[in-house]
């Protein structure tokens, strides 16, 4: 008995996987082997933030067993896994540190570093099984305290605002230059790793914009291609294209001019007004045109009499 429950052996456990976002690839290993051991798995995978966001991630970690938290520099600099397992704390769930990417063990916080860890950073069947037997060995979850402990705010993502201009349907020119440069800054100068995984995202997802005018699309896929190919730190100086003021910005993706119209949808012919000569004016030529041709017709009748006289 557990906490004054009885074991449920046959119930898949439920866990929650706090990480940060710049870590997402060094979860495939973990999230595999955790779903192949049948337990049911919970990780954040919006960029969106905002109240609701937040309000989801604290029902699933006072829903889960426990908190697997994936150890890396990255998460350490985060706010929202350090809000995330404070509030882990308060409701008595434990947690399970494993080790993802790289990390300074000095600077650990006080609740991971009290903990065991667990190397997963090159994932293969030793590191596998220490995970297994950790998360086995643990017990269920106790119930909630009553009342709940007061859940903790928002916590504040630069990414958040962002991703919230993007959602809108069309947005300004002012709007996409404004949201380019936000972006082109954050490359620069990344708060933390997770700063540069979120640019990398929205610019791929502003990319995709069919409203999006062709100068600032071609900046956006310069970002795209320094941040992805080279993985150097994009610099914060001026766009490599400048917008001519003396033309007018169109926008980057159109249709060309002679495409046929959608099905039954047939464009009006309009009447085009034409300049002609009067009436009067034909008639003159018509009637020049057949005194000519009397005139030629006479001129070929004579020469076949002619031809006939010399040929007697």
């Amino acid at each position: 008995m557990v906490n004054g429950q009885q074991p449920e052996p046959d119930r898949p456990r439920r866990f929650f996987v706090s990480y940060a976002r710049a870590d997402r690839e060094n979860l495939a290993g973990l999230l595999f082997g955790l779903e192949t051991m049948h337990h049911q798995v919970w990780i954040d995978s919006k960029l969106d933030g905002g109240q609701a966001w937040w309000d989801e991630i604290l029902a699933s970690i006072r829903a889960c067993d426990a908190m697997v938290v994936a150890v890396s520099n990255s998460l350490i600099n985060s706010e929202a896994a350090r809000l995330e397992r404070a509030y882990a704390q308060r409701l008595g769930k434990p947690l399970v540190p494993v080790v993802v990417a790289p990390v300074n063990y000095d600077f650990l916080p006080p609740e991971i570093a009290a903990v065991q860890l667990i190397d997963h950073t090159h994932p293969d069947s030793a590191s596998s099984f220490r995970v297994a037997s950790a998360l086995n060995a643990l017990p269920l979850a106790p119930p909630l305290p009553n009342p709940l402990p007061a859940p903790p705010p928002v916590p504040v993502s630069y990414m958040s605002g962002i991703a919230q201009k993007l959602r809108k349907p069309v947005l300004s020119e002012d709007e996409q230059r404004v949201i380019v440069g936000q972006l082109r800054d954050r490359l620069a100068r990344p708060r933390d790793p997770a700063d540069r995984a979120g640019a990398i995202e929205l610019l791929g997802q502003m990319s995709g914009r069919t409203d999006l005018l062709h100068m600032i699309g071609q900046e956006v896929d310069q970002l795209l291609y320094e941040a992805q190919t080279t993985g150097a730190r994009v610099t914060a100086s001026a766009p490599r294209v400048q917008a001519q003021p003396t033309f007018q910005a169109q926008p980057r993706f159109q249709a060309p001019p002679n495409l046929a119209p959608p099905p039954g949808k047939v464009p009006a012919i309009v009447p085009q007004r034409r300049s002609g000569m009067s009436a009067g004016a034909v008639i003159a030529l018509v009637l020049g045109a057949i005194v000519v041709l009397f005139f030629v017709l006479v001129i070929i009748e004579a020469i076949i009499q002619g031809q006939a006289v010399t040929g007697t």
